[in-house]
């Protein structure tokens, strides 16, 4: 997957490799590791929630890891809602360049 120029791995990861989360978004790998035991619908929110992590690596904020994943635990859950109820949205920002 692309973000911005760099190329990321999205990979599946066992609950004895992420521990209690969800998942991870590794910057100097440029990795995000999944758990393998989520359901359909909150791997769609995981998946967005690291893809935020990984964008907000690319952009000078100073928060600390604590305020960051308060913010971006904030956000998503609304961000992905407002997709899904708004396919007509979706079309509109992904038509053209």
């Amino acid at each position: 997957m692309r973000i911005g120029a760099q190329r990321w791995r999205l990979r599946r990861g066992s609950l004895i490799e992420l521990g209690d989360v969800y998942g991870v978004t590794v910057e100097r790998e440029l990795r995000i590791t999944l758990s393998d035991r989520q359901a359909a619908a909150q791997l769609r929110e995981t998946v967005l929630h690291e893809l935020l992590h990984a964008i907000w690596s690319k952009v000078p904020l100073d928060q600390d890891d604590a305020e960051q994943e308060r913010i971006i635990g904030s956000l998503s859950p609304w961000l992905l809602g407002v997709l899904r109820d708004n396919p007509e949205l979706v079309a509109f920002l992904l038509a053209g360049k």
